[in-house]
């Protein structure tokens, strides 16, 4: 059969070939973490772009952040080493300094997930 969904936005899609079952979870974006206004307590949520990309300008900081899907822990990523590289479930992303910042983060299928800090 043809996948499809109910309702446009962007998924993250498992595929189970043992089952031969397809779970498709819709995601809304946001950060989190001491370096955020709500702290640890609730997500900031994120803008979409259509084109694979959420952005936030925030007040952030001198802490760390993370990045989650649905205000929930079943899907975050941080960054291990940092480099700008995202990893499922990765480490805190640090931040440098307090101020105000536009964080992008970007799912591409193609480049790769990444984000970045910028301070304005």
């Amino acid at each position: 059969e043809n996948c499809s969904v109910d309702e446009t936005g962007f998924y993250r899609i498992t595929v189970d070939l043992n089952t031969q079952t397809v779970e498709y979870t819709r995601t809304e974006w946001g950060v989190i973490g001491e370096a955020t206004p709500t702290g640890w307590g609730s997500d900031t949520d994120m803008a979409y772009d259509g084109a694979f990309t959420w952005t936030i300008t925030i007040d952030l900081s001198a802490a760390e952040m993370k990045f989650r899907a649905n205000d929930a822990w079943d899907i975050d990523f941080g960054d291990n080493e940092p480099d700008g590289v995202l990893e499922a479930g990765g480490s805190d992303i640090p931040v440098p300094a307090a101020g105000n910042y536009t964080v992008t983060m970007a799912l591409h299928p193609v480049n790769g997930y990444t984000y970045t800090l910028e301070l304005n």
